[in-house]
């Protein structure tokens, strides 16, 4: 039987497997992560990674190739750019955070971030429209995971994780076992003893940095793409033919005219809309089942 060729790098990977396991998702990011760290250390930031220079070894394990002012490569697809570095900003440590927030939202949704869009147009949403939430895209995720990688993601660089160590530290606290609850003394009376909760199962492992408010509902997600299509496209028609050519021949000078493959915000939320579906469908399948089993059992047991 003819074997495949192990993935030489995170596009390869993603390739054949899209919605990686969420144990597998938080390795590669907290393999990135320590080495950004190490970089940041140094006072370095690498300022251009993408999926393909993420590379695997043949464990699966995750190092950086060199950013483009090393090897001379060219500048990353602009999907893969923080707002600030497409202001014209020099990358720095919070440059980075952003950018594996958008891998780990990848390596989780199973989506490329503005497919399917010109250049231009990733451009501006990459500046200004949030991803779809993670959960909307694939339900039943680890909500630490999810927060840890939305926490990254945010437009304004001071309302992200500080730099990749502090991402790396919330990453390893998610393997962190919750401490035990200690038993009540054997000698107290067990009817007087308060009963011990222990911490919900669905409260956040990390503490997202301080950040604005980001619209839930699948309605307000899909306002919020019209308001900004509208206000794009008014955008254009303001600054007229001239603009949109001069920032589509700067973005070709920092891509050198490369192809990416986005995902367009409307596939995005119809996927969402899917989802929220099956998952409300369900809901009411295992109601539908509860109310039905105890008449089930009447018939079974008249029967008898």
């Amino acid at each position: 039987m003819p074997q495949h060729p192990a993935p030489r790098n995170l596009r390869d990977l993603l390739r054949a497997e899209p919605r990686l396991a969420p144990a597998r998702a938080a390795r590669l990011l907290r393999e990135q992560a320590a080495e950004l760290a190490t970089r940041g250390a140094r006072g370095e930031a690498h300022g251009a990674l993408t999926p393909e220079r993420v590379l695997l070894d043949a464990a699966g394990r995750a190092t950086l190739a060199p950013p483009p002012a090393d090897d001379g490569g060219l500048a990353p697809w602009p999907a893969y750019l923080a707002p600030e570095q497409l202001d014209g900003k020099a990358p720095d440590p919070r440059s980075d955070v952003y950018a594996v927030g958008l891998l780990g939202w990848e390596m989780l949704s199973g989506h490329t971030p503005w497919a399917g869009e010109s250049l231009y147009r990733v451009v501006m949403l990459q500046r200004e429209q949030d991803l779809p939430r993670i959960s909307t895209l694939r339900p039943g995720l680890p909500r630490e995971l999810i927060a840890v990688v939305e926490g990254a993601l945010h437009k304004h660089p001071g309302d992200r994780w500080r730099d990749a160590g502090e991402l790396l530290r919330e990453l390893q606290a998610l393997d962190t076992p919750a401490p035990a609850v200690p038993a009540p003394a054997a000698s107290a009376p067990a009817v007087s003893a308060p009963a011990v909760v222990a911490p919900a199962v669905s409260t956040p492992a990390v503490s997202t940095p301080a950040v604005r408010r980001r619209p839930r509902a699948l309605a307000l997600a899909a306002l919020t793409v019209a308001v900004l299509g509208a206000g794009v496209a008014g955008l254009v028609a303001v600054q007229g033919r001239d603009e949109r050519t001069s920032t589509q021949a700067w973005l070709d000078s920092i891509t050198g005219g490369a192809t990416g493959e986005v995902v367009a915000e409307s596939a995005l939320l119809a996927e969402a809309a899917r989802a929220l579906d099956a998952e409300r469908r369900e809901a009411r399948a295992r109601r539908v089942r509860q109310f039905a089993q105890p008449r089930r059992d009447s018939l079974a047991r008249l029967a008898d």
